[in-house]
């Protein structure tokens, strides 16, 4: 059960993701869906997959260097770190590419099922229940008096 203003949130964050070509999709921001990116998107795709590449190579010699050479703990711990992200991000890459059809059909299902329960009856009477219940509870506030309220809280303790 997603609110609008973190729907928002989501959207607006798959839309980073895409823009930034983390994905090789493009954001349909109207249909809140992901859908398969033109040639352009594939092609820069692809040049960042490559930059991420040799940075992933070089992180990986750089580490190598520093264990033939003894470098300090924190250094090194350090390098392995950034090392096993960048191994990370390149698997993720790679399942881009052999998967991407399969990931881009599950992520607009998840995103369909999300449609759908805000789509749904039981959201909206969901929603309604609690505005009545919040204006009931601003309307009793405002109705006691001093007394009343002080009563209450004597009950409460």
């Amino acid at each position: 059960m997603l609110p609008d203003r973190v729907q928002k949130q989501v959207g607006f964050t798959m839309w980073l993701t895409c823009l930034f070509k983390f994905c090789p999709y493009a954001w349909d921001s109207k249909a809140f869906r992901l859908r398969k990116g033109n040639r352009m998107h594939q092609v820069i795709h692809r040049c960042v997959f490559l930059f991420e590449s040799a940075v992933c190579t070089f992180s990986i010699c750089r580490l190598l260097q520093m264990y033939i050479l003894g470098a300090e703990p924190r250094p090194f711990i350090m390098a392995m770190l950034f090392t096993f992200a960048r191994i990370l991000e390149m698997t993720c890459y790679y399942q881009f590419f052999t998967n991407g059809d399969d990931i881009l059909y599950f992520a607009n299902q998840v995103f369909a099922h999300l449609d759908e329960y805000r789509k749904s009856e039981c959201y909206f009477r969901l929603v309604l229940k609690l505005k009545i219940c919040y204006i009931g509870i601003i309307f009793f506030q405002k109705s006691c008096t001093k007394t009343d309220q002080q009563q209450r809280v004597r009950l409460w303790k």
